[in-house]
């Protein structure tokens, strides 16, 4: 069993970014330059089809906030935002 505190310091945040096409990746990726260098990671999750779906991890860190999700989720064309810790 680790201990929680050695644990909370080794967690990041996540953010997963639900898409069903490409066209707000632009948008995405200008509301991410500002956000460069923390220590989340983010992933877009492209639905191909009500059954399908492709996920891609950024290259790079972000800050990931409940503030920088909420930005995400308004961009015109993103459907959801779910933030997620990962150990």
């Amino acid at each position: 069993i680790d201990d929680l505190e050695r644990v909370a310091a080794t967690r990041t945040e996540a953010l997963k970014v639900f898409v069903n096409d490409t066209a707000p990746l632009p948008s995405i990726q200008h509301h991410l330059t500002a956000e460069a260098g923390g220590r989340g990671q983010i992933s877009i999750v492209l639905g191909l089809d009500p059954m399908r779906e492709v996920e891609i991890d950024l290259p790079g860190r972000y800050t990931v906030t409940p503030q920088v999700a909420a930005m995400l989720k308004a961009v015109r064309g993103v459907v959801d935002v779910e933030q997620v810790a990962r150990i």
